[in-house]
């Protein structure tokens, strides 16, 4: 919940595990206009594959309650795909609120 706390834009932030599920390091992607983070394939996936990570977590900060938009939807569906390319097992893609956290896998949007 730190994230959202903090953040004033939307965020897009990366979690980076090993092949045990263990974190390597977090890292922050982008920060996007006042509703709206952008992620591109090329900028998600670099320090992943710079770690030579196995997983990765998506986590997404809004300031609105949390749903999955159809933005979310659309590029957590682009990501999944590129990370099927690479090799990198996607745990979930979580989107964090002040009041709530979302994640894609529990509500089978994933």
């Amino acid at each position: 919940m730190r994230l959202a706390q903090e953040s004033q834009k939307e965020e897009f932030h990366v979690v980076l595990l090993d092949h045990k599920n263990k974190v390597i390091k977090t890292e922050r992607i982008t920060v996007g206009i006042l509703n709206q983070a952008l992620a591109h394939p090329r900028e998600v996936f670099r320090p992943a594959i710079k770690e030579s990570a196995s997983a990765v977590i998506w986590c997404t900060t809004i300031q609105r309650r949390p749903h999955a938009s159809e933005d979310d939807k659309k590029i957590t569906k682009e990501l999944k795909t590129a990370a099927a390319a690479l090799g990198l097992r996607i745990i979930d893609h979580v989107v964090v609120s002040r009041e709530k956290t979302l994640s894609m896998v529990e509500e089978r949007i994933f």
